[in-house]
Order: structure tokens, then C-alpha cells, then sequence
């Protein structure tokens, strides 16, 4: 099993989800903040988030989902929002 290093660059997959919490937040026209108050995830949880550094758990993916009006699943998609590759 690989270990994540605290700090630093967190998995493919965090880092995956961190570009479509981005990309969904953006297109929404929202700031950090708004996210925030929309979820009350807290803002650097949201920071870390997005910079595929954070570790989300199921209840906070749920809450961005619901904030950013998409599913769960679209959050979790093995594609790449900016086209790169992962």
C-alpha cells in the first residue's frame, strides 16, 4: 500500500477529484468562500481540495456535490477537466 505524504501532492485520484471540485466551482461562477457558505466545508479543507492535497471523506463529498449542483460521481470521473493527463 502507498503512503501519501501530508503536505504534499496527495494521489492521482485526490488529485483528480480536486480539478473536478475546481472545474464544477468555476463554472458555477463561485468563489472558495461561496463554496463554503454553501457547504460549510471549511475554507482550507476546500483549498486543499482543489490543490489534490486533501483527503475528502464521503460526507464532504457529498456536501461539495450538493453545493456545486453535480453528483458525487461527477466528482469522482476518471477523466481530466483540463484535458491533461493524470
Amino acid at each position: 500500500m502507498n503512503n501519501v505524504r501530508l503536505g504534499g501532492k496527495g494521489s492521482p485520484l485526490s488529485i483528480r477529484v480536486g480539478k473536478w471540485v475546481r472545474h464544477f466551482r468555476q463554472r458555477a461562477c463561485m468563489s472558495q468562500i461561496d463554496l463554503h457558505e454553501k457547504t460549510m466545508v471549511s475554507l482550507s479543507h476546500i483549498s486543499r481540495i482543489e490543490q489534490g492535497a486533501g483527503n475528502p471523506t464521503l460526507q464532504m463529498l457529498e456536501a461539495l456535490a450538493r453545493g456545486l449542483k453535480c453528483a458525487v460521481t461527477d466528482l469522482l470521473q476518471e477523466s481530466d477537466p483540463e484535458g491533461d493527463s493524470i
